[in-house]
């Protein structure tokens, strides 16, 4: 390694220091106290039988290692667990087997299936077996390793490992349906701008572009247009202010109903668009928000639909009830779907907001010409 790549290394963990991710030094101090306490105990001291200062001082070292290497079990957990596996190996093999090492040991291997990767973490196992290998060759000790020591190790391992991969799968899902929601808000903002904006935009250039026609020939006709225009404008920045604030509150309300459709069918004939509503029996002015939302956006697309692309003059919005269901449908005298047409996103927005609320949508030619979309609408449908 470069210095320029270590120098990054050593930034990279001081920024961790700084950002509040610090190593584990308090559980590596609590090892290292207790496995150099152990080895004070155990190992001859200087002067007696079989003691020497080099061996005492190797065996404390080496319990610094096997103790402080958890200082990095989270952040390296498979390094962490190889160097302390590696340590106690030669501790035991040099100096003398430890009663606690092993243990600080097996706190690293549940380290190791906890934080690690999960191809990493599967060096586990492998690892574990030199260390209980290693640990279980002096020759005072059994010759056969104890078969308890390494389903403890290998199922304190396996829980951890198991554990780590649900909490992952766990923080995957909740990511995906994170990017859903977030997607499926980019589809009700661009959903709900294109109504708005959409329908607006169509009017004023149906109107601005009748108005153009009669200037010059009569110019009272060409000025109560461009007036007609002008509440279109402005009703439009009305409904785009109330979107708006629809996204950034949810609890807000305000969204447009059945009891609106009268409003929307007196701007369409000031465009030249003739209307004509009809209510069967039974329907309020008001079902469910969703439903209300659901139901105008469909007649506004409908009318702009039928106004913009078909050039119709006249059509019929019939609102009836069929049991539990709301049906809505709208026809026009237009020029009809051209042959080979394809539903623009208009009508697939509409699509959209039917499937949601649980109901169909049907569109194509109308039955004497036109353009007809036919929608059935749950009437109490869920907020």
């Amino acid at each position: 390694m470069d210095g320029s790549a270590a120098a990054g290394r050593w930034t990279r963990a001081l920024r961790g220091l700084a950002e509040g991710r610090p190593l584990d030094v308090a559980p590596a101090v609590v090892a290292v106290l207790a496995t150099a306490a152990e080895r004070l105990a155990t190992v001859a001291v200087p002067g007696e039988a079989g003691g020497s200062t080099a061996r005492l001082v190797a065996a404390l070292l080496l319990a610094v290692v096997v103790g402080g290497s958890l200082a990095w079990r989270r952040t390296a957990p498979l390094g962490s667990y190889a160097v302390g596996t590696g340590a106690l190996v030669v501790e035991s093999l040099a100096i003398a087997p430890s009663g606690v090492s092993p243990y600080v040991n097996l706190v690293a291997l549940v380290s190791l299936g906890w934080y690690g990767t999960a191809r990493r973490a599967l060096w586990g196992p492998l690892v574990a077996l030199v260390g209980i290998g290693g640990w279980f060759a002096r020759p005072e000790l059994p010759a056969v390793v104890p078969i308890t020591v390494v389903l403890v190790w290998f199922a304190s391992w396996g829980f951890a490992y198991q554990a780590a991969r649900g909490r992952e799968a766990g923080a995957q899902e909740r990511q995906r349906r994170q990017r859903e929601a977030v997607q499926d808000e980019r589809t009700r903002i661009a959903r709900e701008l294109h109504d708005v904006v959409g329908h607006a935009l169509s009017l004023m250039l149906v109107q601005v572009g009748a108005a153009r026609t009669v200037l010059d020939e009569r110019p009272a006709t060409a000025r109560d247009m461009l007036l007609a225009t002008e509440r279109t404008g402005r009703d439009a920045m009305v409904e785009l202010d109330r979107v708006l604030g629809l996204l950034r509150d949810s609890d807000a309300v305000g969204d447009p109903g059945p009891a609106d459709l009268d409003r929307l069918v007196a701007g369409l004939a000031d465009a030249g668009l003739h209307v004509r509503l009809e209510r069967g029996d039974g329907v309020a002015d008001r079902q469910s928000p969703t439903t209300d939302l659901a139901l105008y956006r469909v007649v506004q697309e409908s009318l702009t639909n039928a106004l913009r692309h078909g050039g119709a003059r006249h059509a019929r919005v019939r609102l009836q009830l069929d049991g539990d269901d709301l049906l809505v449908e709208v026809v026009d005298d237009g020029s009809g779907p051209a042959p080979g047409w394809e539903p623009g996103r208009g009508l697939l927005g509409v699509a959209e907001r039917v499937a949601v609320l649980g109901g169909d949508v049907e569109h194509g030619a109308g039955p004497t010409g036109g353009f007809r979309v036919a929608v059935r609408l749950p009437s109490r449908a869920p907020r």
